[in-house]
């Protein structure tokens, strides 16, 4: 996926599509809340499938402290849907609040390790 120009399935493999700006949030969810973006990224008109639409592609990003692609699906039939972790969709406030969390993982970790070390 290269954001502002198109998605494959493989290099140079099946077109998911190319891009078609930014999407609208899913119904129901405020625009805020998708990593204080205004929507997903947008692929459209990507290779046919047999007997029914042109795939298609939706990149709902997340704040993350690399590029990292979440997952994939198909939530209906040549639909992708994929979730991607980004520095790119983080705001002050997501950054913060990420940092905070790996602090509290980092402190159970090493409480988790003493406690093990003194069982032997």
């Amino acid at each position: 996926m290269c954001p502002f120009d198109g998605a494959t399935q493989e290099p140079g493999g099946t077109s998911l599509g190319r891009w078609a700006g930014v999407a609208a949030p899913p119904e129901g969810v405020p625009p805020a809340s998708v990593a204080g973006l205004p929507g997903a990224l947008n692929f459209q008109g990507g290779t046919p499938c047999w007997n029914g639409p042109a795939r298609s592609l939706r990149v709902e990003l997340q704040c993350g402290a690399t590029h990292q692609l979440l997952k994939v699906d198909e939530p209906n039939r040549c639909e992708y849907r994929a979730h991607l972790a980004t520095p790119a969709a983080c705001t002050q406030q997501l950054a913060d609040a990420s940092a905070a969390r790996a602090q509290e993982a980092m402190a159970l970790v090493e409480r988790v390790r003493r406690n093990s070390a003194a069982e032997l």
